[in-house]
């Protein structure tokens, strides 16, 4: 069974029933015949198979049983031709046209899926004597049809109306679809060079020389070609020949083509040009236009001396496209020609590499014969063609073409028509389908094998996964499908086995998409078992690879309603478990989000590697930043499974981490209950004994200390205890965080805690994460201390650490950092716009807890610079978030707003504010200093210098008690400008 893109042809005689009761049985019988074996012989002289007559209609498809690239554009030319044939028999016929993903039996021509269901309503939906191509049939084959959009069809069966158009003609000798001609010409210099030297030679010598460009679709050889012609400009006459993959009389096409552009299309005329009676007459009979048949060498005598006679004036170059169609007695005219003729011809042939096929000897060394495979485009050279871009469409184009030319071309093409998402042309699928369909059995089950294991992939791989008979000759395929471009030989995976990749990537995605989709799930199976026994000793570095192949293999069953015999998805679930816990573990959220959000995905609610699963995603997003809301509703669900399941620790987990999510995203979380619910739950986790459990209790007595300075230290002491034992790399993390921001925000002097920072917690840090955080402090101290480059640099250094491994609150909150080094440092506006920055992607996450803080500082530069009414809209975003448990923040909006009110002239509230935060600052020097800061621009409003000059007094205290320089230069600066105008 295969899975392919066909297209579908369904015609019907219209007033067949009326025909009926106006003619006798056996004259009706008589023209219904005759309508059988028009319309058959007109499908299939385009390539179709028909595939049933139903009645009066007939049903065609384009692609079985093998896909061409053009199959779009022969079901357009035959529909046109169809009703054209039968209008002659007084017929009139509806026809529906249209292009889709269908299954096939291998070797059978019954295809199922919707875009036959879709073709059979497009006819049915058309007007008598009317032809509707469905939109797919139209994108495929737009270049070269005449087409105009009708309105959507409400078609029986489907949830929306059916896109579609009516075909009004087809360009003729039109290409189902046209480069562009008229990009840059980069990357072909050196090949440019070499054609060139070629074809001055035929000049000089004045001896016909054959010179080939191979390459696979879109490479550029028609291009280097045109880029040729150009170059021969008034130098030689140029003549072109193309081949054709199908069509009635098509061995001496090319030849025709050349004739009728120098001489026309009649006997005559011919003759006129050649000179010669008998070279006219041979000519004329083997493209068709009268003459006497000869031979098939004297056919290949007459057509060398006439292009003798065109380049008796002037060299002539001719040009013969896609030669890989040639049939082989043309290709013999080409190779006599080139070895025989004497005159100045060259002749420039463009092709792929299945021309060696047919031909073998082609590339044989000869004096007068050159063969040049063209490889892909540089990197640089491919993205002049891709145009004006961003920065990330450009690398996902350059990515996905991977250096071919028209890839670019219609990547760059398809991205302006749909202005979103870079999806596969359908011009590409329909190329690459039809270089599949071309390739023998075997080749076709090696190409299929070899794309279970993607883009790279080992002999040995593929040796286990084909068929029996297949299996000794999986090296000469190899060889085969590397001489035609499929493959090339790559780096060794595993010792003693060869390596090989596919050419390219869409390559290898098309022939795995071609596969059914039990075949897909056998083989990822088969896969694993492979990988399993020749890689043991890798372990959990395969882990994710085998969870991988086991996974595909459980989904693809489960979308065709096959059983998990073997339970596929469970095994997967377990390893995807496993490695997304070791990820976390890891310090690398990313996958752990991507591995645990599969695992649970494979399992049934209550299953108890789901409920673990659950429960640890809901952390890494918590931890990462990547949407509270979605943390909340995992980690609940984990809670619920559990208490189902009788998972006491799994349960105990999920209720720590539940309210670890809830602390930073509800902002009326009521921190008190939560400290009451921890003391009867702690001794359970405690006695449970379960690792990963007794880190998150231990983070979220962490979390609740917070407000108290003295509970900070053996709080998150613990934590690090804990996290250390379980391998848990994040949650030390968070530890060591918290350990070193008590002393920085504690009551010990910027030098006591730089010396600590030092001494202490740098012999604590274990590995980059850790040490970023040990940086991030250091920095935010030596800033405090007047140090700001230094500051600067760690805290920059130590937030890229955090983005890099994942870590994103931890990243912001670093930013938030950053906006305090520019406070000690006097620039408020640069203050602004880190906060600002830093507000709106706390928003996007929806972490209400640590938005309240950073917007409440927002407010307090925004007031520092005048922009009180913005600074207004900020503190009551804040004051509304912050949670009631939280001194610092309460501490932050309460000395805005209170500054605020004394602008507008409420000094009793603004003092009654400030006094309820310096109650909230308890012992912390910093925040004490702030506070009285605030007091001091409250008292200057009022006019009394008295008492402003007191509070900068005790802010000043506060600011050396704390070891603070820049902040308490500032107080004295301001101190000395008050004293001076009083």
């Amino acid at each position: 069974m295969v899975r392919k893109t066909v297209t579908i042809l369904f015609a019907d005689v219209t007033g067949s029933t009326a025909m009926g009761e106006r003619s006798d049985p056996e004259a009706l019988r008589r023209v219904m015949t005759r309508f059988y074996e028009v319309s058959r012989a007109t499908l299939e002289r385009h390539g179709a198979t028909v595939e049933k007559f139903i009645g009066d209609a007939v049903m065609a498809v384009f692609g079985v049983p093998a896909v061409h690239e053009d199959d779009a554009l022969r079901a357009a030319r035959a529909a046109l031709e169809l009703r054209r044939d039968v209008s002659a028999l007084g017929i009139e016929l509806r026809i529906g046209v249209n292009t889709g993903e269908v299954v096939a039996e291998d070797g059978e021509t019954l295809v199922t899926g919707d875009a036959v269901n879709v073709a059979a309503r497009l006819e049915q939906g058309a007007s008598p004597g009317e032809i509707l191509l469905g939109d797919a049939t139209y994108r495929f084959a737009r270049d070269a049809l005449r087409a105009v959009a009708v309105s959507p069809l409400d078609a029986k069966g489907k949830s929306q109306p059916v896109a579609a158009w009516r075909l009004v003609d087809v360009v003729d000798d039109a290409l189902a679809f046209t480069r562009a001609m008229d990009g840059p010409f980069v990357g072909r210099g050196q090949e440019l060079a070499l054609l060139t030297a070629a074809f001055e030679s035929v000049v000089r010598t004045n001896i016909a020389r054959r010179f080939t460009l191979l390459g696979p679709p879109g490479i550029g050889k028609s291009r280097l070609a045109r880029e040729l012609v150009r170059y021969v400009a008034g130098q030689a006459r140029v003549v072109v020949g193309r081949c054709q993959a199908y069509g009635e009389g098509i061995t001496y096409l090319p030849l025709a083509e050349i004739v009728r552009v120098t001489a026309g299309a009649q006997r005559e005329a011919i003759a006129a040009v050649a000179g010669d009676d008998l070279v006219a007459d041979r000519i004329a009979a083997a493209i068709g236009v009268g003459g006497v048949a000869g031979t098939k060498e004297e056919t290949q005598w007459a057509a060398r001396r006439y292009l003798e006679v065109l380049a008796a004036e002037q060299p002539l170059l001719v040009v013969l496209d896609d030669l890989h169609w040639a049939e082989p007695t043309f290709l013999d005219l080409v190779e006599y020609v080139a070895d025989f003729a004497a005159a100045p011809i060259f002749l420039l042939c463009t092709g792929r590499a299945e021309l060696l096929d047919a031909r073998p000897a082609w590339t044989a060394p000869r004096p007068n014969a050159d063969v040049l495979m063209l490889a892909a485009l540089s990197t640089d050279d491919a993205a002049e063609l891709v145009g004006d871009v961003d920065e990330d469409t450009r690398q996902r184009i350059l990515d996905t073409a991977e250096g071919n030319p028209l890839f670019v071309e219609q990547l760059v093409a398809l991205r302006a028509q749909a202005h979103g998402d870079i999806a596969i042309p359908p011009t590409l699928q329909a190329l690459l389908g039809a270089r599949l369909d071309s390739l023998a059995s075997a080749e076709r089950t090696v190409v299929e094998c070899a794309s279970i294991e993607g883009r790279l992939f080992p002999r040995g791989s593929v040796s286990e996964l084909v068929p029996a008979d297949v299996r000794p000759n999986v090296g000469a395929v190899l060889l085969a499908l590397v001489r035609k471009q499929y493959v090339r030989p790559d780096r060794a995976q595993l010792p003693g086995d060869d390596g090989y990749r596919f050419t390219h990537v869409l390559l290898r995605d098309a022939a795995y998409e071609a596969m059914s989709k039990e075949l897909r799930a056998n083989l990822h199976e088969g896969l694993f078992d492979w990988l399993r026994r020749v890689a043991p000793e890798k372990g959990g570095e395969l882990e994710e690879i085998l969870a991988y192949h086991l996974e595909r293999a459980a989904l693809y069953r489960h979308e065709i309603d096959l059983p998990d015999e073997s339970d596929a998805g469970g095994r997967a679930a377990e390893l995807l478990g496993r490695s997304g816990t070791r990820a976390y573990d890891s310090g690398d959220l990313s996958a752990a989000q991507n591995l645990l959000s599969r695992a649970v995905s494979l399992l049934p609610p209550g299953d108890p590697m789901r409920v673990r699963a659950l429960a640890l995603l809901g952390a890494a997003i918590l931890d990462a930043a990547g949407g509270m809301e979605r943390a909340l509703g995992l980690v609940a669900q984990a809670l619920q499974e559990s208490r189902v399941a009788g998972d006491r620790a799994a349960e105990l987990s999920a209720w720590a981490i539940h309210q670890l999510v809830r602390l930073q995203s509800v902002p009326d979380t009521d921190a008190e209950h939560m400290r009451r619910e921890l003391e009867v739950w702690a001794p359970q986790i405690e006695r449970l004994g379960d690792g990963r459990a007794l880190v998150f209790l231990r983070r979220l007595e962490l979390e609740i200390a917070l407000n108290e300075v003295a509970e900070v230290e053996p709080a998150a002491e613990r934590l690090l205890t804990a996290a250390r034992d379980a391998g848990d790399r994040p949650n030390a993390l968070q530890a060591l965080f918290f350990l070193t921001a008590s002393v920085v925000f504690g009551a010990i002097s910027v030098d006591e805690a730089l010396v600590m920072t030092q001494r202490r917690f740098r012999a604590l840090a274990q590995g980059p994460i850790e040490e970023a955080a040990v940086d991030n402090i250091e920095g935010l101290l030596r800033s405090m201390r007047g140090d700001f480059d230094d500051g600067r640099r760690l805290i920059r250094k130590a937030r890229a650490t955090f983005a890099e491994f994942g870590l994103r609150l931890t990243a912001v909150a670093t930013a938030r950092d950053e906006a305090l080094v520019e406070r000690y440092a006097g620039d408020t506006a640069a203050v602004c716009r880190i906060l600002g920055s830093a507000c709106d992607e706390l928003r996007l996450v929806g972490d209400t807890r640590a938005l309240a803080t950073l917007v409440g500082e927002l407010a307090d530069a925004l007031y520092m610079l005048g922009r009180f009414a913005e600074a207004e809209t900020a503190i009551r975003e804040s004051e509304r978030l912050a949670p009631p448990s939280d001194a610092y923040v309460q501490v932050v909006w309460r000395g805005v707003r209170a500054r605020l009110l004394a602008r507008r002239g409420e000094d009793d509230e603004a003092q009654r504010l400030i006094r309820e935060a310096i109650e909230w600052s308890g012992k912390r020097p910093e925040e004490l200093g702030n506070t009285y800061w605030s007091l001091a621009e409250i008292e200057r409003i009022a006019g009394r210098v008295d008492r402003t000059e007191e509070a900068l007094e005790r802010a000043l205290a506060m600011y050396e008690q704390k070891g603070m320089v820049p902040m308490a230069e500032r107080m004295r600066g301001q101190l000395a400008e008050l004293r001076s105008s009083a």
